[in-house]
């Protein structure tokens, strides 16, 4: 549920921003939060990225 309400929210910020472009940022982004996410279930994210968490992932804009 967590990955649903972050891609959720990285969706909508997205949508709010008026020179967001889906791709590449928005799709590289996502890719990235899903690959993070392999690895968490996996359990190899502390061997591959151990500083990355959730909160990592934003949808940042910009100017």
């Amino acid at each position: 549920m967590v990955l649903f309400l972050k891609i959720r929210g990285m969706v909508m910020a997205f949508e709010e921003d008026p020179a967001a472009e889906w791709n590449p940022r928005a799709l590289t982004l996502i890719n990235a939060l899903h690959e993070w996410a392999v690895t968490v279930f996996l359990g190899t994210n502390d061997l591959l990225d151990p500083e990355t968490t959730i909160n990592d992932f934003a949808w940042t804009a910009r100017r």
